[in-house]
Formats: C-alpha cells, sequence, structure tokens
C-alpha cells in the first residue's frame, strides 16, 4: 500500500531533518542553560512512527486484514507529515541565530 511506504518514507527524512536540527542548532547565550530539553523527539517519534508504518505495511500484505489498517495507513501519513513539517520548521528558525532562544537562566 503507498500510504504506509510514504509514511516510512517521511520519517526517514523527518529523522534526518531532526538529526541535522541537533546537530546545527546554536548554543544557550552565556550563562543560560537548556533546562527542558525536548529536541530528542524530534528523532525519537519519527523513529516510531516509521517503524509503526513498516510493521503495518507487512500486516496489511496478510490475507485478511481489516480494512481499519488502510485508513490508518492514511492517517499516518498526515500524522508523520505534519512532525516533519514542525521539524523543519524549527530548523528554518534557529537557522543562522547566533544563540538558542529556549534556554533559561536562574
Amino acid at each position: 500500500m503507498w500510504a504506509t511506504t510514504a509514511a516510512a518514507v517521511l520519517a526517514l527524512v523527518c529523522v534526518v531533518l531532526a538529526v541535522v536540527q541537533l546537530a546545527t542548532r546554536p548554543p544557550c547565550p552565556p550563562g543560560y542553560v537548556r533546562l527542558v530539553d525536548l529536541s530528542w523527539l524530534g528523532v525519537a517519534l519519527p523513529a516510531v512512527l516509521g517503524v509503526v508504518a513498516v510493521s503495518l505495511r507487512l500486516w496489511i500484505r496478510r490475507p485478511g486484514a481489516h480494512p481499519v489498517a488502510a485508513a490508518a495507513a492514511v492517517l499516518l501519513v498526515g500524522l508523520v507529515g505534519l512532525l516533519c513539517v514542525g521539524v523543519g520548521v524549527v530548523l528554518h528558525e534557529q537557522w543562522g541565530s547566533q544563540f538558542d532562544t529556549g534556554c533559561w537562566t536562574f
């Protein structure tokens, strides 16, 4: 099914974008720290959704697969696509900035 393949490919692209975002994000200003750093979720969530997409693809190929699986695959494409757009927006927002805007001071 095209939807599960598209979801898996989008998840892979999203993981690559998230790794690039983590590798190129600017440092915190002097005296500031990353108190709550949830950037690793940008790598973990698409990876998990990619595994779900591949598993769903293998399950759909079985005889007697439920038609709800096709709807779930299309929903998965949309979810992974939105997540990928979010990672891209964060990457674009941080591109070229001198300091990270998500840092805290005490």
